[in-house]
């Protein structure tokens, strides 16, 4: 906060107009670039190294020292200079601890999901994050091109592999560099389960938009428990998989969501029952998923 006497409540503007940044006076008494004083009507593009300044006092003398674009972010309250940055295909955190949300972007809407289930974020929401707050920062244009963009596909196919009895699941992940064995895990079933569903409706013919779609409790039924537990299995093969492949090919959410509903994310798939193969998915040439 600059705190002399010659600094007005609102001193100046700053923002970022598509490829740079721009600063707009608003004081009584000037502000000043390299010891020029600023136009009131005029936003001006700002430099690495100018001088900035917006008062007399040695607090009000500023360096620009960073140019970097905007970024969609969340700091602890007060500490904006340890801000995480949240990409589009989403962070797991707090970061080097037990992980308690899973921030991503779907359809130009933040969500913060926890094993208890999601919530829309908006810019300067509150979160508690290993005990202390958080302040959400997003930004509308860089929303605003997440939401315009398609998601990038993935080359990743995964093959599940359950028991004759169904008790067991297991999970191996094909990416163009080789096989990544996730073992066998509750949530494999979970993640089976949806590839099912997908799998039944794009037999069925229906297009792939509408493809798997399931409400959290009916889910819930068909796997035999509550439907916070069905949350706490997503959040948990979510987290396995982030941590089991690189950044480049997690870009698709590996459960997709909407308004109550949930279905199997953009990947290629198969699903083996015992000996035999039930089916599988492909990414086609036109970048679609398509029965194989």
């Amino acid at each position: 906060m600059l705190t002399s006497p010659d600094v007005s409540q609102i001193h100046a503007l700053a923002r970022w107009n598509h490829d740079r940044w721009e600063i707009l006076d608003q004081s009584r008494n000037g502000s000043f670039i390299d010891g020029a004083r600023m136009p009131r009507d005029r936003w001006l593009p700002l430099e690495a190294d100018t001088e900035l300044s917006m008062g007399e006092g040695p607090d009000a003398q500023w360096i620009v020292a960073d140019l970097g674009p905007p970024m969609n972010c969340v700091f602890p309250c007060g500490e904006p200079e340890q801000a995480v940055e949240l990409p589009a295909r989403g962070v797991f955190l707090p970061q080097g601890a037990p992980p308690e949300l899973h921030v991503h972007c779907l359809a130009g809407e933040w969500i913060a999901e926890s094993p208890d289930g999601g919530t829309a974020l908006a810019d300067g929401a509150m979160l508690v994050l290993g005990g202390r707050n958080w302040e959400v920062s997003l930004c509308p244009e860089l929303t605003r091109t997440i939401e315009s963009g398609r998601p990038p596909a993935s080359s990743l196919v995964l093959h599940f592999a359950l028991s004759q009895d169904e008790e067991h699941a297991c999970l191996v992940v094909q990416s163009d560099v080789g096989a990544i064995d996730l073992g066998e895990r509750i949530h494999h079933y979970s993640l089976a389960t949806l590839a099912r569903l997908r799998l039944r409706d794009a037999c069925r013919g229906l297009a792939p938009p509408s493809q798997g779609w399931v409400s959290t409790a009916e889910l819930a039924r068909m796997l035999g428990v509550d439907a916070s537990y069905v949350n706490i299995q997503v959040f948990r093969a979510r987290q396995q998989f982030a941590e089991a492949l690189p950044a480049r090919d997690s870009a698709p959410l590996l459960v997709e969501r909407r308004r109550g509903e949930l279905r199997m994310g953009d990947y290629g798939f198969t699903v083996r029952r015992g000996a035999v193969a039930e089916g599988a998915m492909r990414r086609h040439a036109s970048g679609e998923l398509g029965l194989v």
